[in-house]
């Protein structure tokens, strides 16, 4: 589905996600650059002193190159057979894997406060946000609801919307009532600080990463990037602060669960930035999850003949008139769909980025050297003894495999394995997936129900490959008009 493609990007929102993806690719690719002859190298070149051409052909041919790598050798990029070991190897540390990478801990690039509560804290408060799905139901459906309303409207006429940029901003309020509360999310500075946060802060990383390591404390203060990124958080603490006040002294309760209030108290009195610490609480889960509902979108447009089963499927789940998430848990064709979808077009072609802080010797043999910084493929995806006919879409594939008894305990879209990597594997695999499964789940059923939707065909909607990463088309388009809903949700 995806194509190999340079296109002239549109300025704004509509642009985010082939922005990161062209940062993102050109950041992995200054990670796993050779620093000598060994590991060996499957993409050098003579007379490319600069590594213009390598850069070229990474962008063109990642997912080849990847694949050629794999096979001569296991080291900087492993095989996903590999996964199992690597994912439950504490020597293998994932935050090493990408502070130095992504100038995580760069002191005063993003923030002034000691300490590091705030890069630490978002993977236990997307947990502790997980534990609370039960009673965050209702208010993301409530979120998913107004967002309709205001931006897609009650019109019956048909009327187009730019893809990308409406499912961001989309995405954005429904994460932030769980992460600031239902003041917060729905205001329109806080929404535009949280879609363009990630494009700010790794053009802000790049420009840094033009400069020799030991110049990085200096530079990052004069760089226009990295004075925009300053100014943008610190935007962040100022909006969040009167929130801040307002629950500095309240027990968090599950009922009024916010991961502000939750990180306050986590925090124990500890000096660290909340505005930053909302801000990668955001970064992690807004953008993946915003890429993963415009391709499921997108296939929806693409397949009109499930549609109505889809739509059947969330009738019946909610026949009382009530979402919850015992219904959610009911809709097998729509998270095998979803499933299906990000099987064929995962956001990034490797995953489980790590650091080696000890010498590793993994099960087949491969010795991974202290200091090296790894990840792993996933060709597992496109295996046909896994997956019979893995290049075509089947829209029922999980729901035939749970009825397998020998791989129904793979079947289930939050249930990590070698052969899906999407949310990582192991001891360290993303803690927020079962939000953001639900999350889409709750986005579909008042789409499905409440909403006619299409692709606009004058607009391109092939995915686009940038190096590791398959993005959404910034120009990709879809037409929707309101319907006539069978069940009031």
């Amino acid at each position: 589905m995806a194509t190999v493609a340079a296109l002239e990007l549109p300025s704004g929102l509509a642009a985010t996600g082939c922005i990161i993806g062209i940062l993102l690719a050109g950041v992995f690719f200054f990670m796993v650059a050779p620093r000598s002859e060994d590991p060996k190298v499957v993409n050098k070149y003579r007379w490319d002193y600069f590594e213009a051409k390598a850069r070229r052909e990474f962008d063109i041919r990642a997912e080849e190159l990847i694949n050629i790598g794999v096979a001569k050798v296991s080291r900087l990029i492993l095989s996903d057979k590999l996964a199992d070991a690597a994912g439950m190897d504490d020597r293998l540390d994932q935050d090493k894997g990408i502070a130095s990478v992504n100038l995580v801990h760069l002191k005063g690039l993003e923030t002034k406060f000691a300490g590091e509560i705030h890069d630490s804290v978002p993977r236990p408060a997307a947990s502790a946000t997980s534990k609370r799905l039960v009673h965050l139901t209702r208010p993301f459906s409530d979120e998913t609801e107004n967002y309709l309303q205001k931006v897609w409207t009650d019109s019956i006429e048909w009327h187009e919307l730019l893809l990308y940029p409406t499912v961001g901003r989309m995405t954005a309020q429904i994460t932030g009532r769980a992460f600031v509360g239902p003041n917060l999310c729905r205001d329109p500075r806080w929404l535009e600080i949280i879609a363009t946060y990630s494009v700010k802060r790794y053009a802000a990383v790049v420009a840094v990463q033009q400069f020799a390591t030991f110049l990085h404390p200096l530079v990052h203060r004069i760089l226009p990037a990295c004075r925009k990124l300053r100014d943008q958080v610190q935007q962040a603490r100022e909006l969040l602060q009167p929130e801040l006040d307002r629950i500095k002294n309240k027990k968090v309760v599950d009922e009024e669960f916010t991961s502000l209030a939750w990180i306050h108290e986590f925090a124990q009195g500890s000096v660290y930035d909340a505005g930053l610490a909302q801000l990668r609480l955001a970064a992690v889960a807004n953008h993946t999850t915003t890429d993963m509902m415009c391709k499921i979108m997108i296939r929806l447009c693409q397949h009109p003949e499930l549609i109505q089963p889809l739509r059947e499927e969330a009738i019946w789940a909610v026949r009382d008139g009530r979402l919850r998430i015992a219904a959610l848990q009911k809709m097998f064709l729509m998270e095998s769909f979803m499933q299906e979808s990000q099987r064929l077009d995962p956001f990034m072609l490797v995953s489980m980025f790590r650091y080696a802080t000890e010498t590793v010797d993994l099960p087949d043999g491969t010795t991974i050297p202290q200091g090296t910084l790894m990840a792993v493929a996933n060709p597992s995806r496109l295996d046909p003894t896994i997956f019979p006919d893995p290049e075509k879409f089947d829209a029922y594939r999980f729901v035939k495999m749970r009825q397998d008894p020998e791989r129904a305990h793979l079947a289930p879209f939050t249930k990590t394995s070698y052969t899906q990597l999407n949310f990582g594997h192991g001891k360290q695999a993303c803690p927020g997936r079962f939000i953001a499964v639900n999350e889409i789940k709750i986005v579909l059923c008042h789409i499905l129900l409440k909403y006619d939707m299409e692709l606009v065909e004058e607009a391109p909607s092939e995915l686009v490959r940038v190096g590791l990463l398959t993005v959404c088309n910034p120009g990709t388009k879809i037409r929707v008009r309101r319907r006539e809903e069978e069940v009031d949700l």
